[in-house]
């Protein structure tokens, strides 16, 4: 775009970079991760709670990443098998209910899957990994690699997830419902008030693995962006910082090595900003 429209200077990086720092954010998956937990917990919906848990969630997916920043990939590791396992959780429970295993709430009856064109998503995504990618070792071959498997593999599970969907939750409660499918599914298969409190911890728990994978690939977007000289205090916003836990690490179990682990401190900071 900029060999394109190469006059005025600079104005496609300022169209995108200014639209991305100012709007380039995850509110709206922090404030739903409070909705989910205040779901969970079974407490009546408070905006101030919502808010203070979406303003916590922000501020601790900066400060992992800002800390210590293998640690922040680790987690999002961690929570993205989290997320898998519970998405083959859900296809195994769905087809075991339509195979009359009595879960709580009785065998289903498979007449669902008329509704198969109602059920349009699963109760989650997959994450963008791409800005971690570029941080590993030949990122070009291994990131063709990863993404090919991984979208073969979460394309199945989640063309499986709405199968099980359907073989467990009848036709009318999926029309009539404005419920998340997830606590449907598992208010059905399971009968108790429980079942959809525990999902709804999942579902958090999911969400809050999105903010944090994002807000890693979004802070190194922003500081890129910083690098182009388009924001006040460029060079403040664009420079990369030596973690706390490398520096630790390094006054109290020093290495030969001379590298030490940086992070995007103060990109960070312009994320949880606006944020």
């Amino acid at each position: 775009m900029e060999y394109i429209y190469k006059d005025p200077r600079f104005q496609t990086t300022c169209m995108y970079g200014v639209i991305f720092i100012v709007l380039g954010n995850l509110t709206g998956n922090a404030i739903a991760m409070g909705q989910y937990i205040m779901q969970a917990a079974g407490a009546p919906d408070s905006p101030e709670a919502v808010r203070g848990i979406a303003v916590a969630a922000l501020t601790g997916a900066c400060l992992i990443h800002g800390l210590w920043r293998n640690g922040g990939i680790v987690l999002n590791n961690v929570l993205a098998l989290i997320k898998v396992l519970t998405l083959m959780a859900v296809i195994v429970i769905g087809f075991a209910a339509a195979g009359g295993a009595n879960l709580g709430n009785g065998p289903v009856g498979k007449g669902a899957v008329e509704a198969n064109f109602n059920t349009h998503k699963s109760f989650v995504r997959p994450n963008d990994d791409a800005g971690s990618y570029a941080r590993s070792i030949v990122p070009k071959k291994r990131f063709a690699k990863a993404t090919i498997a991984t979208m073969i593999m979460v394309g199945v599970l989640f063309i499986l997830a709405n199968v099980a969907y359907l073989c467990a939750v009848p036709q009318d409660r999926i029309l009539s419902t404005d419920l998340d499918m997830a606590n449907v599914f598992f208010e059905n298969v399971f009968g108790n008030e429980i079942a959809p409190r525990v999902m709804s911890a999942i579902i958090a728990l999911s969400i809050f693995g999105n903010i944090v994978v994002m807000t890693f690939t979004a802070s190194r977007v922003k500081q890129e962006i910083a690098k182009e000289g388009i924001l006040p205090f460029s060079l403040f916003f664009a420079r990369s910082t030596t973690t706390p836990y490398a520096w630790f690490k390094q006054r109290f179990w020093p290495s030969r090595s001379r590298v030490l682990e940086q992070s995007p401190a103060a990109a960070l900071l312009l994320h949880w900003f606006f944020a």
